[in-house]
């Protein structure tokens, strides 16, 4: 079908089973699906929601969300693909897979991904969550992006205030939730290699004098050491953001509990959400088939036969434990479909 934005041949599915689009491997449906693999065929889908009136859910790979039911109307697949690096510019559209992304940057002599390699995903959803780890984020290296509006009918490049991110946030998870359709994102990186040992277990791994491969590989190993292999556990990864408190909180929290882990972040103290469900003795748990990660307390995986109201109410046991323990509330970090 040919568009103002260009031909588009994309081709509508109904009923079809998304469990092998997400990462805990949770058996749920599309009323309808479709795989959009140009500008072409975002706009024709959009359209059509439009016209229709009907719900959109976009999914890259399902790495960071938690299908809670059935999808309503049109579940869009981004699988738009290209990349580029180009006086330190990093361009790579919505359907790339990220740590492929990171280790081309560095092929291309692009610096500044390193500590952000391994996370799974794909470039579109890694502004929708302000991806990060081993003190890097991507908000430090945005440049812009060029979604889709549905508001306006228009593609429009969005530069990094206009994103509002914040830990693990963006507008994408708020106030524009729905509104826009990622389409492509570009990164500023260096020329010349910095790195960023912040981490006290990245500078153990890679060195003291460190080249990016050697960051990347020590980033790699953390990873795989701490974090169940989503190939053979089917899991979203940090299920849970690290609190933000206070910094009296923090210090009464220490004083009943002088192992505490945590450290001062974005006005205030970042408390390991990990050791705190861990300590509520958490780790193990299970309801169904979803369990507490014996490997990470962070981490909610299924054991194969998982519902997601397993994973739905292991979740709300988990903040409840912390709660009563600490008084802290932990937040779902992972973006859930459909909205309860």
């Amino acid at each position: 079908m040919a568009g103002k934005f260009g031909t588009s041949n994309v081709e509508i599915q109904k009923n079809v089973s998304l469990a092998s689009f997400n990462t805990l491997r949770l058996t749920v449906q599309a009323e309808r699906f479709a795989v959009a693999k140009s500008l072409a065929d975002v706009a024709q889908a959009a359209g059509m929601v439009a016209r229709e009136g009907i719900a959109l859910q976009v999914l890259g790979a399902g790495s960071n969300v938690v299908l809670r039911n059935d999808l309503p109307g049109l579940t869009l697949r981004m699988s738009i693909h290209g990349r580029s690096c180009i006086n330190g510019l990093l361009t790579a559209s919505a359907g790339e897979y990220w740590d492929p992304l990171v280790d081309y940057a560095i092929d291309q002599g692009g610096f500044g991904l390193e500590n952000l390699s391994m996370i799974p995903g794909t470039v579109g959803a890694a502004p929708v969550q302000n991806i990060g780890a081993y003190g890097t984020q991507l908000s430090d290296r945005f440049a812009h992006l060029t979604a889709f509006d549905r508001r306006t009918d228009q593609f429009v490049e969005l530069n990094r205030a206009a994103c509002g991110f914040g830990y693990r946030d963006s507008i994408f998870k708020s106030s524009a939730r729905g509104r826009y359709i990622i389409c492509e994102v570009s990164l500023f990186v260096d020329a010349k290699f910095l790195p960023n040992l912040a981490y006290p277990g990245v500078a153990a791994w890679a060195g003291a004098h460190p080249d990016a491969r050697a960051v990347r590989a020590a980033v790699m190993a953390l990873r795989s050491a701490r974090l169940p292999d989503l190939g053979l556990t089917p899991n979203v990864g940090s299920f849970f953001k690290n609190p933000i408190i206070g910094k009296q909180s923090t210090q009464a929290l220490l004083a009943a509990n002088p192992d505490l882990v945590s450290w001062e972040a974005e006005g205030g103290y970042k408390v390991s959400a990990g050791w705190l469900i861990e300590r509520a003795g958490c780790k193990g748990m299970a309801v169904g088939g979803a369990m507490v990660s014996e490997q990470h307390a962070l981490v909610l995986v299924n054991r194969g036969n998982a519902r997601p109201a397993d994973i739905e109410a292991l979740s709300q046991q988990v903040q409840r434990r912390v709660q009563d323990a600490f008084g802290l509330t932990l937040e779902i970090e992972p973006d859930c479909f459909p909205e309860s």
